[in-house]
């Protein structure tokens, strides 16, 4: 029995689709976002959805045995938030990654909520704790949540509704550009430019 054209169109088109679907599924086991908490994911996974695979830990050590496992990925970022870990530590982990070639250390000091920011306001203002409990990054989570509410929007840490990840993708350009003027000497930075460029290198 023949294939009539119609039949033989479905078929490749099926074909194509399981291909794509390998090829998705593929990349998305090679590439590895190292991150402390939710938001990076749920920010992440709007911009790109189903194209990295996530694992969650604060632990520099844990995250060294994690990159030495998945030593054969196509990359790996791993997101460090500045009021966790002091700089000597975040220094010598970039050293111990520099043993892998597919491993992007991408700092945010004090915290991602600094990078989420820059999508609104162009700023290095230092944040500052004290010993009464409040953190750095706790502080720079407040002034984030102050400014969002002057714009009408909420935000709960390791969550971001519809609305406002709407807003951070239509912004995220003006971010970068703001993201790339900073750097220790500033006060508060972010080194998550350094993630966007990676993911367009082939």
């Amino acid at each position: 029995m023949r294939m009539g054209k119609d039949d033989l169109f479905k078929k490749r088109k099926a074909s194509s689709l399981k291909q794509r679907r390998i090829e998705t599924k593929n990349e998305r086991e090679s590439l590895w976002i190292i991150c402390e908490g939710k938001s990076e994911r749920n920010y992440l996974e709007n911009l790109y959805p189903k194209k990295f695979r996530f694992h969650f830990s604060a632990c520099l050590g844990a995250i060294k045995s994690k990159i030495a496992e998945e030593s054969e990925a196509k990359t790996i970022f791993v997101l460090l938030d500045g009021d966790i870990h002091k700089d000597r530590d975040i220094e010598n982990f970039r050293d111990y990654c520099k043993a892998y070639a597919n491993t992007t250390v991408i700092v945010n000091s004090p915290c991602f909520e600094y990078w989420l920011l820059l999508h609104f306001e162009e700023t290095t203002k230092p944040f500052i704790g004290n010993n009464q409990g409040k953190t750095k990054g706790s502080e720079c989570v407040r002034y984030f949540k102050d400014i969002l509410k002057k714009s009408g929007y909420t935000y709960k840490k390791g969550f971001l509704d519809k609305k406002l990840l709407q807003t951070l993708q239509e912004s995220q350009q003006q971010a970068l550009i703001r993201a790339k003027k900073t750097n220790k000497d500033t006060g508060s930075y972010t080194e998550m430019y350094r993630l966007f460029e990676g993911l367009k290198t082939p």
